[in-house]
């Protein structure tokens, strides 16, 4: 599907035009598509957002899912949890990532909040009341509720994470260390499992 889409009937020495997507994008497509290698948390989610849409559109099913796979390690904060949330209302169209993004944007604030629903009012009331963030502040609020209501009862948590929402297959990062752990190192096939003691730094 790639090299059809991509070259379709190009003539020799003719140029091909890539007018949907930065060369930097479509470089990291390409770097994919020969390595199959690639450090997704050093991208931004706009950037891959980008990426995501050269991946459905030139039918890239598994550089889909690592970018899906990658959106719940990447950092939201305070500063850029509305932007991730406009940035899935504007991939509605890809509706597996505007899922993640919403998913993303929602755990974030229901962490924050502790499913305070006062503290999120107030967090909220310092938004500028235009349209798109007032659809996508809705859209946050039923997903943090809908999350709260998924929540499992605090018996059930994870017995190695101590999370409801288990952490296992999740990069370890500074955000979601847990002392006493137990983890696995990938990077040799999975074979060594360490108990966390302290970030190093």
């Amino acid at each position: 599907v790639f090299k059809r889409q991509l070259f379709g009937s190009l003539k020799e020495g003719e140029d091909i035009d890539i007018e949907d997507a930065s060369q930097d994008v479509f470089l990291t497509m390409i770097n994919y598509i020969y390595n199959k290698q690639n450090e997704w948390t050093k991208y931004d989610l706009r950037y891959l957002s980008s990426l995501y849409y050269l991946a459905e559109k030139y039918d890239i099913m598994e550089l889909r899912g690592k970018i899906l796979a990658s959106i719940p390690e990447q950092k939201v904060s305070d500063e850029n949890v509305l932007d991730v949330a406009i940035l899935a209302e504007e991939h509605t169209v890809h509706q597996p990532l505007s899922e993640a993004l919403y998913d993303a944007a929602a755990s974030f604030l229901k962490n924050k909040f502790n499913n305070k629903l006062d503290t999120a009012i107030d967090f909220f009331a310092e938004t500028e009341a235009t349209e798109v963030n007032s659809l996508v502040v809705m859209k946050m609020m039923a997903r943090m509720k809908l999350q709260s209501n998924q929540k499992l009862p605090h018996s059930q948590n994870c017995k190695n994470c101590s999370q409801n929402s288990c952490l296992n297959d999740k990069v370890v990062t500074q955000d979601n260390f847990l002392t006493g752990a137990i983890v696995t190192d990938n990077r040799n096939g999975g074979i060594n499992s360490y108990n966390l003691v302290q970030i190093a730094g």
